[in-house]
């Protein structure tokens, strides 16, 4: 059988990693709470593995399902995570002081006493999509929360609203891993809210925005996270107003952090889906309606926004068909492209089961420049953009590629981009930060050709050439992504060099090629 193994030769420096997306958890309790015929869990992938694997973890016990929120150091490390009802360290116990976060009659409805077969409770997920948002502090070895309480106001609504935004703090350190409690649930805002968070950086590369949309989406708040606190800044009501409440609000910034953009329904049971861009200017928090457009689909909708890393192409899942739109246009919405369609696959946790059907719902960026897209529900499948860059069917949309251990049940962590600098020569780069670019790869063999390499560019910090060089003689290229195929059998050190008019990296990896004792030929 022919192969191809990876060989890490090069650290980059650690002090710019910025690997806080690293490691994701995601599924629902690893006690086994239920006999129905499908594995109940949790997973734990690490983006330092190269491919990636989804495995169960019996040490997780929290249950992820629809708020998960994860954030590990800049080196990858975990550091904790969350399902809007407590937060967990990477010992994967309860933060002392954080053990309870949102508290409230709501809050009550998804603890389940005495549940688990050991005796305790069940705390389950708060089923809010991205409701709840973590971020490195800008103090060193600290980390924010960013979650908010949901009651029952005496309003004359008979259902609940969320009504204040909150934001805790937390420390880590060697000598004290189970982590240390700054302050909990600090008033960010009261109000009427709906939907999830969403932060991309501020234009000098420290501080963060963030965002989160009222009810009815009838504003977009904006906040700046920066060394004086949390403080609203701007309030955007050049938006799309929403038919009802409660309604399917997913917003997402592109990776430069000059657009937003939401996918929303009409209203929870309407099928007329409308996907929505603003402009956003990382220097000031002003956000501006540029366009917005409906896409028919089909039932209760489950619409989701991402951005390629090129920052090119926008992705737009209406639940039954996948769109490309390429953001580098003045006319964004007419470059509309379908890259898939549903496929019709369902997944069923028992014989008698009618199963859920496999469609698009939520997506994240991978820290290895992939897409990844999870269905609604339950479900043990996770769809795949492989090369987002890439115009069209070229993008590659793999249903169902990977299969995994236990159920997901709509827990896709959320991130922003950490990778994102300063912008460089505006008026609010103030603070000497300047981007330094740090090289990055993956690479896969051709499924006819194994000598046949693809390279795919995962660099970061605004690298304006490429130079590489595969070891094998021939000449350096300065393709950004380019395919080589070696000569023979062998082991290459294959070198990826970017530079900017800050600086130049480079990052070199051994290569073997070539086949095993047994050839399949």
């Amino acid at each position: 059988m022919r192969w191809v193994t990876i060989i890490l030769c090069f650290i980059v420096f650690e002090i710019q990693a910025q690997k806080h997306d690293n490691v994701w958890i995601l599924g629902g309790n690893s006690e086994n709470i239920f006999s129905i015929g499908y594995q109940w869990g949790t997973m734990i992938a690490d983006f330092d593995q190269e491919p990636v694997e989804f495995k169960y973890d019996s040490n997780i016990t929290l249950d992820l399902i629809h708020s998960g929120a994860t954030v590990s150091d800049k080196n990858g490390i975990l550091q904790m995570y969350t399902n809007g009802q407590t937060v967990h360290n990477r010992l994967h116990k309860a933060i002392p002081g954080l053990d309870t976060i949102s508290y409230g009659e709501y809050w009550e409805n998804f603890n389940y006493p005495n549940f688990l077969p050991n005796g305790s409770n069940w705390l389950a997920g708060l089923p809010i999509k991205k409701g709840a948002l973590m971020l490195p502090s800008l103090t060193p070895d600290q980390y924010v929360l960013f979650n908010f309480l949901r009651t029952y106001p005496d309003d004359g609504f008979d259902f609940p609203r969320t009504t204040s935004l909150l934001m805790s703090e937390v420390k880590f350190t060697p000598s004290n891993p189970k982590g240390v409690v700054i302050y909990k649930e600090k008033l960010v805002l009261d109000g009427f809210f709906h939907g999830g968070y969403s932060a991309t950086r501020h234009a000098n590369g420290r501080d963060w925005w963030i965002v989160h949309n009222s009810e009815f989406n009838s504003s977009i708040y904006i906040f700046l996270y920066s060394p004086k606190g949390i403080e609203l800044v701007n309030v955007c009501k050049d938006n799309r107003p929403t038919k009802e409440m409660f309604t399917y609000v997913v917003g997402n910034f592109n990776r430069d952090g000059t657009m937003y953009a939401t996918s929303d329904s009409d209203g929870i049971n309407l099928d007329t889906m409308h996907v929505t861009i603003y402009d956003f200017d990382r220097c000031t928090g002003i956000m501006s309606m540029r366009d917005t457009k409906p896409l028919k689909g089909r039932g209760i909708l489950h619409g989701s926004v991402e951005f390629a890393p090129s920052n090119q192409y926008m992705y737009v899942s209406n639940g039954f068909s996948m769109f490309q739109y390429d953001i580098t246009k003045d006319d964004i919405l007419s470059t509309e492209r379908v890259v898939a369609e549903f496929d019709g696959s369902n997944f069923t946790y028992s014989p008698n089961d009618q199963g859920t059907n496999l469609v698009f719902s939520t997506m994240q960026n991978g820290p290895d420049g992939r897409i990844y897209c999870i269905p609604p529900g339950g479900v043990r499948s996770m769809h795949v953009i492989d090369y987002p860059d890439e115009v069209g069917a070229a993008s590659t949309m793999i249903q169902n590629k990977i299969k995994l251990p236990c159920q997901i049940f709509n827990s896709l962590p959320s991130y922003p981009n950490f990778r994102l600098g300063p912008l460089d020569g505006s008026s609010c780069d103030t603070l000497g930060l300047d981007n330094h670019p740090i090289a990055k790869y993956r690479y896969e063999p051709d499924s006819i050709d194994y000598k046949r390499i693809r390279f795919t560019d995962l660099s970061y910090f605004r690298p304006e050439t490429w130079n590489w060089d595969f070891g094998d003689g021939s000449p350096k290229i300065s393709i950004k992504s380019p395919y080589h195929s070696f000569p023979k059998d062998g082991t290459y050190k294959v070198c990826l060099t970017v530079n900017n008019e800050n600086s130049s990296n480079t990052s070199c990896r051994d290569i073997t090629i070539g086949v095993s004792a047994t050839d399949d030929g």
